[in-house]
């Protein structure tokens, strides 16, 4: 669920009276982030979400407020509590991420496991609110004047290069001009030497007309047959690959055996694979269920893993990474330059980001996720999951963010199938 954004507001007096109930430090690339979870006292009791981050310089700060009656519409978790205090005692041991949607506000994801099994992702939009308007002055300032020094070097470095380009332009005049007499000269001397080889060809032409008749006469007299062979042996890569569905009966109804022969194509031509002999079935949603850690189970550590989703949007679309995805005892996120991402219905391959660590390493609640691009929660045939909308950062050749799902950023899984290319 996401919350809607609260209107844009500058602090021009004191912010109303607030109680610090809670306040926790969190690391995100390099930067460090102040999560406070107060209660603001008007007429009634707000639960108010402050997040400080330490490059601010106090200027400004992302914030979100709710009611208690909010809270409860926002998620099934929530209508258990009575006050907002309680409800923060909740928040504060919920597993949580913050995410920088641009410069105007940040988003607060929670991860809220329900006692009926069930999982629920709530999302919290907070917007930037400025300390008060000298700081707002100063901090604007600051931007033009960084703005007007990028200008000026823009146009110092602009004269230079029109100074390089004119000299250029004289040169290749200059070459233009030779290059003119040069071909004046090639023109005479290929006239004289077309004329020689039109001789040469009349004379070799009748000396070849004599010789032949001769030799057609000889393999008559000694009964010689010449036979030609038509060797129209050569099969395309995408039939090869359907044979090998076919061969190997590993698709159940054949559900995906006729749609992804452009994806094997495009590993085969990138040289990813060199001998594709097999390809087998880890995992199918409809036969293993949705529990992520049977996921994990079947399909962790092993190589040239191709994952394919079928939204509830009738799209299919997945990805491919060579190196697999670990077990939970890994720490990291991994590099693999030869992933990418792919639309059936598109057609298109999304190469990875040279050196971007595109590969996501999570716990068992998790499925088999592309880091910031595309993932998808335990009990994923009813709970929602994601693609990014930083998926740009990490693979190339989207032309609209969501356009894998037909321009849908969340979606129901309807079948997820795990294939080992081997």
């Amino acid at each position: 669920m996401e919350a809607a954004p609260l209107k844009s507001e500058i602090y021009t007096e004191k912010p109303p009276k607030m109680e610090i109930i809670e306040e926790l430090i969190i690391n995100k690339e390099k930067i460090n982030y102040k999560l406070q979870f107060g209660i603001e006292f008007n007429q009634n009791e707000l639960l108010t979400i402050n997040i400080f981050s330490e490059q601010s310089e106090n200027l400004f700060h992302y914030q979100t407020t709710y009611t208690i009656s909010e809270l409860q519409k926002l998620s099934k978790a929530f209508s258990v509590y009575e006050t907002v205090k309680d409800i923060i005692s909740l928040l504060k041991k919920l597993n949580y991420e913050i995410q920088e949607n641009n410069d105007e506000n940040m988003l607060i994801r929670f991860n809220i496991y329900l006692p009926d099994g069930q999982n629920e992702v709530v999302e919290l939009n907070l917007e930037k609110k400025f300390s008060d308007k000298k700081q707002i002055i100063k901090y604007f300032l600051n931007e033009l004047k960084l703005i007007e020094n990028n200008t000026l070097n823009s146009q110092e470095k602009l004269k230079k290069e029109i100074s390089e380009l004119k000299e250029k332009n004289k040169k290749v005049e200059i070459d233009i001009t030779n290059l003119k007499t040069n071909i004046s000269q090639y023109k005479k001397g290929i006239n004289l030497l077309l004329i020689i080889i039109s001789s040469l060809f009349l004379i070799f032409s009748f000396i070849m007309n004599h010789n032949f008749n001769q030799f057609k006469k000889s393999l008559i007299n000694n009964n010689i047959a010449i036979n030609v062979e038509n060797k129209n042996n050569i099969q395309e890569m995408p039939e090869k690959v359907n044979n090998i569905f076919e061969e190997k009966k590993i698709v159940e109804e054949g559900m995906f055996a006729n749609t992804i022969g452009f994806i094997l194509n495009y590993i085969k031509q990138n040289d990813i694979l060199m001998n594709l002999t097999e390809i087998k079935l880890l995992y199918k949603s409809s036969r293993d269920g949705d529990e992520t850690k049977v996921c994990h189970k079947l399909c962790d550590n092993k190589k040239n893993i191709l994952l394919l989703i079928k939204s509830n949007n009738d799209y299919i679309f997945g990805g491919y990474t060579k190196v697999g995805f670990k077990n939970k005892a890994s720490k990291n996120n991994f590099k693999d330059n030869e992933s990418f991402l792919f639309s059936v219905n598109l057609t298109k391959i999304y190469r990875a980001i040279k050196d971007k660590n595109v590969i996501g390493h999570f716990k068992e609640e998790r499925g088999l996720c592309f880091t910031e691009s595309l993932y998808f929660y335990d009990k994923f045939l009813k709970t929602p999951s994601y693609i990014s909308n930083k998926i740009n950062e990490y693979f190339n050749g989207f032309e609209k963010v969501f356009e894998m799902n037909g321009g849908k950023k969340q979606f129901i899984i309807k079948e997820l199938e795990v294939y080992e290319l081997i």
